[in-house]
């Protein structure tokens, strides 16, 4: 692999409205792009959800506050930084999705490694966003005890690859343009 560009990306400023750009790496690997296979890869920060300026952060924090006191979607817009409520809806709903699914792919994990920890009793029956905090919780101390050097990723960067999985293997509707 090697870095192949440095684009822009902009991301939405809650307190502003306005979209501040920054640099991302682009990297590419020739052997992934001779075989078929997908070549190109950004390295987005963690606070980044794919394709999209709203702040994975301040999603979380919107999903995580009408998880736990009930917020209205109007109390969503103002935490994510953006102005209609169907963008909250939908960015909470995407991130719901990510973490269920986030949150599934580490049971899984745990349940495939059960000499590094069992999954924390009741973890089932827990809400979606401190679900995901146990098992990452579960993975860091499950890659302790088998002497891994590096961390396990953070919640955010979790969630941030459940969502490029949901974009990258969305099939259009009938009713979306093919271009």
């Amino acid at each position: 692999m090697r870095v192949h560009a440095y684009p822009s990306r902009k991301y939405r400023d809650r307190s502003s409205g306005r979209n501040i750009c920054i640099r991302v790496v682009s990297l590419i690997c020739e052997n992934a792009r001779a075989s078929g296979k997908r070549y190109t890869l950004r390295l987005l920060p963690q606070f980044l959800v794919p394709h999209c300026v709203i702040r994975l952060d301040h999603v979380l924090e919107a999903m995580q506050e009408r998880e736990e006191v009930g917020s209205r979607m109007e109390r969503c817009c103002q935490i994510m930084g953006c102005l209609d409520s169907r963008t909250a809806r939908m960015h909470v709903r995407r991130a719901g999705d990510a973490v269920a699914r986030a949150a599934l792919a580490l049971a899984e994990a745990a349940a495939a490694t059960p000499e590094l920890g069992a999954i924390p009793a009741g973890a089932e029956r827990q809400k979606p966003m401190q679900r995901l905090r146990t098992l990452v919780l579960r993975e860091e101390q499950a890659r302790i005890r088998a002497g891994y050097r590096y961390s396990s990723p953070s919640i955010f960067q979790v969630v941030q690859q459940a969502m490029d999985e949901q974009i990258r293997y969305h099939k259009p509707s009938s009713s979306e343009s093919p271009g």
